[in-house]
């Protein structure tokens, strides 16, 4: 596999983060306005993930080799809205579909576990290499920090992907 692109899916922000050859070379937000909870929105998220990837010089859909990892929804409980995760499995589903490359998802606790973003957003940080950890912080500049996490989270299921956490 040359390349792994891994996807934190959301309703308004979607990470994505590209690795090449096990490197990561590239980290996104894809964003898109909150549109009907239903497969419409789903494929405006899908759209924007895509319009994102081809602003930013990468053509999914023409590279041979790509594989997708993304998390998969879980319900913890019944207080929840289980409405939205429906709506993120639409986002997941769309962007596979339009990708149309193998793919393997994770749920939450097979990629990170059960433990809180203080704990494992810095494990995913220490587990790149500087360069890595300098083209993240270079790409995800432009964005507040409500928003980076997304990408983070996209890194943590690459690195989960490949091994490397």
């Amino acid at each position: 596999m040359k390349y792994l692109l891994s996807f934190d899916p959301g309703l308004r922000c979607s990470g994505l983060a590209l690795f090449e050859d096990g490197v990561l070379v590239e980290t996104y937000l894809a964003e898109a306005q909150m549109g009907p909870r239903d497969a419409a929105g789903a494929i405006e998220m899908a759209r924007s993930v895509l319009s994102t990837l081809e602003y930013s010089g990468f053509k999914p859909l023409q590279k041979d080799h790509l594989h997708f990892a993304y998390e998969k929804q879980q319900v913890y409980s019944l207080a929840g809205n289980a409405d939205d995760l429906f709506q993120l499995a639409y986002v997941n589903g769309a962007v596979a579909y339009m990708l149309n490359r193998p793919s393997t998802g994770y749920l939450p606790r097979e990629w990170k576990g059960q433990v809180p973003k203080r704990i494992h957003q810095p494990r995913i940080i220490k587990a790149l290499t500087d360069e890595e950890r300098a083209e993240m912080d270079k790409d995800l500049a432009p964005y507040t920090k409500s928003l980076r996490h997304n990408a983070l989270d996209a890194v943590g299921i690459g690195l989960k992907y490949l091994r490397r956490m």
